[in-house]
């Protein structure tokens, strides 16, 4: 029965966490302009535009102009149910054994016989 308990607990915790984290979803993606919004070399100009070159810096990570795959989607999902599941599960656990402590530190209290 304890161990439905902490089974319990770490759902309930698991989902607040989700509601904390995943709850403000925003309307557009980040990095891309709001709708309505002109972006900012829209237009004709009269000049010609003078190209630059830039060296990609050590370490530089190349972005793909498409957005991720299911298989990257999939397993940034994954990894983060399974983060949130181990720490909410650590969480419970913990606060169950601190309970437990405390109940056995009052229960001790009173110079009675040790619990067993």
């Amino acid at each position: 029965m304890e161990w439905f308990f902490v089974l319990a607990v770490a759902v309930g915790v698991g989902v607040f966490v989700y509601r904390l984290t995943a709850g403000g979803e925003l309307d557009a993606e980040p990095g891309l302009p709001a709708t309505g919004d002109p972006e900012p070399d829209a237009g004709p100009t009269s000049e010609p535009r003078a190209e630059r070159t830039l060296e990609a810096p050590e370490g530089y990570i190349p972005v793909s102009p498409g957005g991720p795959s299911w298989h990257a989607r999939l397993g940034g999902a994954m990894g983060l149910v399974i983060a949130v599941a181990v720490g909410a599960i650590a969480l419970a656990f913990s606060l169950w054994a601190l309970t437990s402590f405390v109940a056995r530190l009052v229960s001790d209290a009173g110079g009675g016989a040790p619990a067993t």
